[in-house]
Protein backbone atom coordinates (compact mmCIF):
# COMPACT_ATOMS: atom_id res chain seq x y z
CA UNK A 1 0.00 0.00 0.00
CA UNK A 2 2.78 2.45 0.84
CA UNK A 3 4.34 2.13 -2.59
CA UNK A 4 0.94 3.01 -4.05
CA UNK A 5 0.67 6.08 -1.80
CA UNK A 6 4.15 7.19 -2.85
CA UNK A 7 3.35 6.83 -6.54
CA UNK A 8 0.20 8.89 -6.06
CA UNK A 9 2.24 11.62 -4.36
CA UNK A 10 4.66 11.68 -7.28
CA UNK A 11 1.77 11.91 -9.75
CA UNK A 12 0.69 15.12 -8.00
CA UNK A 13 4.04 16.81 -8.62
CA UNK A 14 4.32 19.66 -11.16
CA UNK A 15 4.10 18.56 -14.79
CA UNK A 16 7.64 19.67 -15.64
CA UNK A 17 8.91 17.18 -13.06
CA UNK A 18 6.75 14.29 -14.20
CA UNK A 19 7.82 14.64 -17.82
CA UNK A 20 11.54 14.72 -16.96
CA UNK A 21 13.06 11.38 -17.96
CA UNK A 22 15.96 11.52 -15.50
CA UNK A 23 13.59 12.31 -12.63
CA UNK A 24 11.40 9.37 -13.60
CA UNK A 25 14.36 6.98 -13.67
CA UNK A 26 15.54 8.14 -10.24
CA UNK A 27 12.05 7.90 -8.73
CA UNK A 28 11.51 4.42 -10.18
CA UNK A 29 14.76 3.26 -8.58
CA UNK A 30 13.79 4.83 -5.24
CA UNK A 31 10.32 3.24 -5.39
CA UNK A 32 11.78 -0.24 -5.79
CA UNK A 33 13.56 0.20 -2.44
CA UNK A 34 10.36 1.16 -0.62
CA UNK A 35 8.71 -1.50 1.54
CA UNK A 36 5.22 -2.44 0.40
CA UNK A 37 3.82 -1.87 3.88
CA UNK A 38 5.27 0.22 6.66
CA UNK A 39 4.30 1.35 10.13
CA UNK A 40 3.60 5.08 9.91
CA UNK A 41 5.24 5.47 13.31
CA UNK A 42 8.52 4.70 11.55
CA UNK A 43 8.31 7.43 8.94
CA UNK A 44 8.18 11.19 8.71
CA UNK A 45 6.07 12.53 5.84
CA UNK A 46 5.16 16.09 4.98
CA UNK A 47 3.76 17.37 1.69
CA UNK A 48 2.64 20.69 0.28
CA UNK A 49 -0.86 21.82 1.17
CA UNK A 50 -2.27 21.09 -2.29
CA UNK A 51 -0.86 17.57 -2.32
CA UNK A 52 -2.00 17.02 1.27
CA UNK A 53 -5.68 17.58 0.47
CA UNK A 54 -5.51 15.51 -2.71
CA UNK A 55 -3.82 12.70 -0.82
CA UNK A 56 -6.18 12.49 2.13
CA UNK A 57 -9.17 12.48 -0.21
CA UNK A 58 -7.84 9.17 -1.54
CA UNK A 59 -6.38 7.91 1.74
CA UNK A 60 -8.37 9.47 4.61
CA UNK A 61 -6.87 6.96 7.04
CA UNK A 62 -3.46 8.66 6.87
CA UNK A 63 -4.67 12.21 7.56
CA UNK A 64 -3.40 12.20 11.13
CA UNK A 65 -0.10 10.62 10.16
CA UNK A 66 1.22 13.20 7.70
CA UNK A 67 1.93 16.91 7.92
CA UNK A 68 1.88 19.90 5.59
CA UNK A 69 5.26 21.42 4.72
CA UNK A 70 6.12 24.63 6.55
CA UNK A 71 8.10 26.04 3.62
CA UNK A 72 6.27 27.13 0.49
CA UNK A 73 9.15 25.75 -1.61
CA UNK A 74 8.88 22.24 -0.17
CA UNK A 75 6.68 19.78 -2.05
CA UNK A 76 7.65 16.56 -0.30
CA UNK A 77 9.81 15.46 2.61
CA UNK A 78 9.85 11.75 3.38
CA UNK A 79 12.13 9.86 5.78
CA UNK A 80 11.78 6.15 6.48
CA UNK A 81 13.48 4.58 9.50
CA UNK A 82 14.19 0.97 8.53
CA UNK A 83 15.96 -1.96 10.20
CA UNK A 84 19.00 -1.57 7.95
CA UNK A 85 19.15 2.23 8.26
CA UNK A 86 17.14 5.00 6.66
CA UNK A 87 16.11 6.31 3.28
CA UNK A 88 14.83 9.78 2.52
CA UNK A 89 13.67 11.99 -0.31
CA UNK A 90 13.16 15.74 -0.49
CA UNK A 91 11.54 17.58 -3.42
CA UNK A 92 11.52 21.38 -3.65
CA UNK A 93 10.39 23.83 -6.29
CA UNK A 94 11.57 27.44 -6.33
CA UNK A 95 11.17 29.85 -9.22
CA UNK A 96 10.82 27.05 -11.80
CA UNK A 97 13.90 25.22 -10.45
CA UNK A 98 13.24 21.77 -9.01
CA UNK A 99 15.62 20.34 -6.43
CA UNK A 100 15.44 16.64 -5.55
CA UNK A 101 17.63 14.94 -2.97
CA UNK A 102 17.61 11.24 -2.16
CA UNK A 103 19.60 9.68 0.68
CA UNK A 104 20.28 6.09 1.70
CA UNK A 105 22.16 5.43 4.96
CA UNK A 106 22.91 1.97 6.27
CA UNK A 107 23.94 1.07 9.81
CA UNK A 108 27.28 -0.27 8.55
CA UNK A 109 28.28 3.20 7.34
CA UNK A 110 27.37 2.92 3.66
CA UNK A 111 25.82 6.11 2.28
CA UNK A 112 24.40 6.97 -1.12
CA UNK A 113 23.17 10.41 -2.12
CA UNK A 114 21.51 11.45 -5.36
CA UNK A 115 20.84 15.09 -6.14
CA UNK A 116 18.87 16.42 -9.11
CA UNK A 117 18.58 20.04 -10.12
CA UNK A 118 16.05 20.50 -12.91
CA UNK A 119 15.37 23.66 -14.89
CA UNK A 120 13.48 24.12 -18.16
CA UNK A 121 16.70 23.59 -20.16
CA UNK A 122 19.05 21.50 -18.05
CA UNK A 123 19.10 18.63 -15.58
CA UNK A 124 22.13 18.27 -13.31
CA UNK A 125 22.61 14.85 -11.70
CA UNK A 126 25.05 14.37 -8.82
CA UNK A 127 25.76 10.94 -7.31
CA UNK A 128 27.81 10.33 -4.20
CA UNK A 129 28.55 7.00 -2.56
CA UNK A 130 30.82 6.64 0.44
CA UNK A 131 31.51 4.48 3.44
CA UNK A 132 32.04 6.24 6.75
CA UNK A 133 33.09 4.21 9.77
CA UNK A 134 33.65 5.96 13.11
CA UNK A 135 33.93 9.30 11.26
CA UNK A 136 36.59 7.81 8.93
CA UNK A 137 35.69 7.87 5.21
CA UNK A 138 37.08 4.67 3.71
CA UNK A 139 35.44 4.79 0.29
CA UNK A 140 34.41 7.79 -1.81
CA UNK A 141 32.93 7.95 -5.32
CA UNK A 142 31.40 11.08 -6.78
CA UNK A 143 30.10 11.90 -10.25
CA UNK A 144 28.25 14.73 -11.99
CA UNK A 145 26.36 14.63 -15.27
CA UNK A 146 24.41 17.29 -17.17
CA UNK A 147 21.50 16.60 -19.53
CA UNK A 148 19.50 18.75 -21.94
CA UNK A 149 15.69 19.04 -21.97
CA UNK A 150 15.47 15.81 -24.00
CA UNK A 151 17.54 13.84 -21.46
CA UNK A 152 20.57 13.72 -23.75
CA UNK A 153 23.83 13.93 -21.85
CA UNK A 154 25.83 17.08 -22.53
CA UNK A 155 29.53 16.30 -22.72
CA UNK A 156 31.49 18.88 -20.76
CA UNK A 157 34.45 19.11 -18.40
CA UNK A 158 33.06 18.81 -14.87
CA UNK A 159 36.30 17.88 -13.14
CA UNK A 160 36.64 21.33 -11.55
CA UNK A 161 33.18 20.95 -9.96
CA UNK A 162 34.18 17.57 -8.56
CA UNK A 163 37.40 19.08 -7.19
CA UNK A 164 35.47 21.82 -5.39
CA UNK A 165 33.13 19.38 -3.68
CA UNK A 166 36.01 17.07 -2.78
CA UNK A 167 38.04 19.90 -1.25
CA UNK A 168 35.06 20.94 0.88
CA UNK A 169 34.46 17.36 2.05
CA UNK A 170 38.05 16.75 3.13
CA UNK A 171 39.08 20.33 4.08
CA UNK A 172 42.00 20.43 1.66
CA UNK A 173 43.21 23.20 -0.69
CA UNK A 174 41.43 23.20 -4.03
CA UNK A 175 44.79 23.06 -5.81
CA UNK A 176 45.45 19.61 -4.29
CA UNK A 177 41.95 18.20 -4.67
CA UNK A 178 42.31 16.51 -8.05
CA UNK A 179 45.44 14.58 -7.11
CA UNK A 180 43.84 13.27 -3.94
CA UNK A 181 40.46 12.63 -5.57
CA UNK A 182 41.79 10.60 -8.48
CA UNK A 183 44.01 8.52 -6.18
CA UNK A 184 41.73 8.37 -3.16
CA UNK A 185 42.77 4.89 -2.00
CA UNK A 186 46.42 5.97 -1.86
CA UNK A 187 45.66 8.94 0.40
CA UNK A 188 42.88 7.65 2.69
CA UNK A 189 44.89 8.15 5.87
CA UNK A 190 46.22 11.59 4.94
CA UNK A 191 42.79 12.86 3.83
CA UNK A 192 40.98 11.59 6.92
CA UNK A 193 43.62 12.95 9.26
CA UNK A 194 43.36 16.41 7.66
CA UNK A 195 39.55 16.30 7.72
CA UNK A 196 39.25 15.15 11.33
CA UNK A 197 41.96 17.51 12.55
CA UNK A 198 40.13 20.48 11.03
CA UNK A 199 36.79 19.36 12.47
CA UNK A 200 38.26 18.64 15.90
CA UNK A 201 40.00 22.01 16.04
CA UNK A 202 36.70 23.72 15.30
CA UNK A 203 34.94 21.61 17.92
CA UNK A 204 37.64 22.25 20.53
CA UNK A 205 37.55 26.00 19.98
CA UNK A 206 33.76 26.19 20.04
CA UNK A 207 33.11 23.94 23.02
CA UNK A 208 35.60 25.71 25.30
CA UNK A 209 34.14 29.10 24.49
CA UNK A 210 30.49 28.28 23.89
CA UNK A 211 27.48 29.31 25.95
CA UNK A 212 24.98 26.50 26.58
CA UNK A 213 21.36 26.70 27.63
CA UNK A 214 19.65 24.67 30.33
CA UNK A 215 19.32 20.96 29.50
CA UNK A 216 16.03 19.51 28.23
CA UNK A 217 14.61 16.47 26.44
CA UNK A 218 15.21 16.70 22.69
CA UNK A 219 11.57 15.80 21.92
CA UNK A 220 10.61 19.04 23.72
CA UNK A 221 12.82 21.27 21.57
CA UNK A 222 9.99 23.51 20.34
CA UNK A 223 8.37 23.78 23.78
CA UNK A 224 11.75 24.61 25.33
CA UNK A 225 12.32 27.43 22.82
CA UNK A 226 8.81 28.80 23.33
CA UNK A 227 9.29 28.86 27.10
CA UNK A 228 12.72 30.51 26.74
CA UNK A 229 11.27 33.17 24.46
CA UNK A 230 8.46 33.84 26.93
CA UNK A 231 10.95 34.07 29.78
CA UNK A 232 13.02 36.60 27.81
CA UNK A 233 9.87 38.60 27.03
CA UNK A 234 8.71 38.57 30.66
CA UNK A 235 11.86 40.51 31.56
CA UNK A 236 10.35 43.49 29.74
CA UNK A 237 6.63 42.76 29.83
CA UNK A 238 4.87 41.90 33.09
CA UNK A 239 2.20 39.33 32.30
CA UNK A 240 1.06 36.03 33.74
CA UNK A 241 2.41 32.87 32.09
CA UNK A 242 -0.08 31.00 29.93
CA UNK A 243 -0.36 27.51 28.52
CA UNK A 244 2.03 26.94 25.65
CA UNK A 245 1.04 25.25 22.41
CA UNK A 246 3.49 23.79 19.91
CA UNK A 247 3.02 24.01 16.15
CA UNK A 248 5.12 21.05 15.04
CA UNK A 249 7.25 23.37 12.93
CA UNK A 250 10.45 21.91 14.36
CA UNK A 251 9.39 18.25 14.08
CA UNK A 252 11.52 17.58 11.01
CA UNK A 253 14.63 19.13 12.57
CA UNK A 254 14.04 17.12 15.77
CA UNK A 255 13.93 13.91 13.73
CA UNK A 256 17.07 14.88 11.83
CA UNK A 257 18.93 15.67 15.06
CA UNK A 258 17.85 12.36 16.58
CA UNK A 259 19.19 10.55 13.51
CA UNK A 260 22.59 12.06 14.29
CA UNK A 261 22.81 11.84 18.09
CA UNK A 262 20.73 8.71 18.70
CA UNK A 263 19.17 8.05 22.11
CA UNK A 264 19.57 10.64 24.83
CA UNK A 265 18.24 11.44 28.29
CA UNK A 266 18.85 15.17 28.06
CA UNK A 267 20.72 17.54 25.79
CA UNK A 268 22.24 20.98 26.25
CA UNK A 269 22.01 23.28 23.23
CA UNK A 270 24.56 25.92 22.30
CA UNK A 271 23.28 29.49 22.26
CA UNK A 272 23.81 29.99 18.52
CA UNK A 273 21.71 26.92 17.63
CA UNK A 274 18.99 28.17 19.95
CA UNK A 275 18.98 31.51 18.12
CA UNK A 276 18.77 29.81 14.71
CA UNK A 277 15.83 27.64 15.77
CA UNK A 278 14.11 30.61 17.44
CA UNK A 279 14.28 32.78 14.31
CA UNK A 280 12.93 29.93 12.22
CA UNK A 281 10.14 29.17 14.72
CA UNK A 282 9.11 32.84 14.83
CA UNK A 283 9.03 33.06 11.04
CA UNK A 284 11.77 35.70 10.95
CA UNK A 285 13.98 33.28 9.04
CA UNK A 286 12.22 31.29 6.30
CA UNK A 287 14.48 28.26 6.50
CA UNK A 288 17.40 26.82 8.43
CA UNK A 289 19.91 27.27 5.66
CA UNK A 290 23.54 26.98 6.72
CA UNK A 291 24.49 26.92 10.36
CA UNK A 292 26.81 25.21 12.83
CA UNK A 293 26.37 24.64 16.52
CA UNK A 294 26.96 22.31 19.45
CA UNK A 295 24.85 19.80 21.34
CA UNK A 296 25.93 17.96 24.48
CA UNK A 297 24.15 14.66 25.02
CA UNK A 298 23.76 12.88 28.33
CA UNK A 299 23.11 9.12 28.22
CA UNK A 300 23.81 6.53 30.90
CA UNK A 301 25.84 9.05 32.93
CA UNK A 302 28.17 9.75 30.00
CA UNK A 303 28.50 12.99 28.05
CA UNK A 304 29.06 13.33 24.31
CA UNK A 305 29.64 16.52 22.37
CA UNK A 306 28.19 16.79 18.86
CA UNK A 307 29.35 19.38 16.40
CA UNK A 308 26.21 19.92 14.31
CA UNK A 309 26.22 21.26 10.77
CA UNK A 310 22.83 22.11 9.23
CA UNK A 311 22.46 22.81 5.54
CA UNK A 312 18.88 23.08 4.30
CA UNK A 313 17.27 19.80 5.44
CA UNK A 314 20.55 17.98 5.94
CA UNK A 315 22.06 17.54 9.41
CA UNK A 316 25.61 16.24 9.81
CA UNK A 317 27.22 15.56 13.17
CA UNK A 318 30.72 14.77 14.40
CA UNK A 319 31.11 13.67 18.00
CA UNK A 320 33.64 13.22 20.79
CA UNK A 321 33.40 12.09 24.41
CA UNK A 322 33.83 14.84 27.00
CA UNK A 323 36.57 14.57 29.59
CA UNK A 324 36.67 16.15 33.03
CA UNK A 325 38.90 18.88 31.64
CA UNK A 326 36.44 19.60 28.83
CA UNK A 327 33.54 19.89 31.25
CA UNK A 328 35.52 22.17 33.57
CA UNK A 329 36.22 24.50 30.63
CA UNK A 330 32.55 24.47 29.58
CA UNK A 331 31.45 25.43 33.07
CA UNK A 332 34.16 28.11 33.27
CA UNK A 333 32.92 29.61 29.97
CA UNK A 334 29.38 29.60 31.35
CA UNK A 335 30.17 30.94 34.83
CA UNK A 336 28.25 34.18 34.21
CA UNK A 337 25.33 32.41 32.58
CA UNK A 338 21.99 32.12 34.33
CA UNK A 339 21.92 28.51 33.10
CA UNK A 340 24.99 27.57 35.15
CA UNK A 341 23.00 26.01 38.01
CA UNK A 342 21.17 23.73 35.57
CA UNK A 343 24.41 22.87 33.78
CA UNK A 344 26.07 21.99 37.08
CA UNK A 345 23.20 19.62 37.81
CA UNK A 346 23.43 18.21 34.29
CA UNK A 347 27.13 17.41 34.72
CA UNK A 348 26.98 16.65 38.44
CA UNK A 349 25.85 13.05 38.08
CA UNK A 350 27.58 10.06 36.52
CA UNK A 351 31.00 8.99 35.42
CA UNK A 352 33.00 11.50 33.41
CA UNK A 353 35.93 10.17 31.38
CA UNK A 354 39.34 10.79 32.91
Amino acid sequence: MFQEIFQDMISLMPYDLEKNKIFKEIIDAFSKELPENINFNHIYLSVSEDIFFELISSYPEIQEKIETCQSEDQLLQLTLFLEKGLMAISIKNKKSINHIKITFKELDGKQNEIELIISDKYTILRKLSKIEELNWITDYNYDIKVYDENANQIIMDLEKEKDIDFSEEFRIPLADARKYRLHFKDYIEVLNEIRLKDINQTMYSNVHNGIFLSPFNIDNLELFIIEELERETSTFIDEDPHEQKTSGKLNSIIRSLKEVIGRSEEIALSENLYEVFSLYLLGIQDSILYNDGLIIKKLNDKYTLYYIHIENDKVIGMHQNLTTNDIDKILEANKDSQNLEHLNSFFGLGNILK
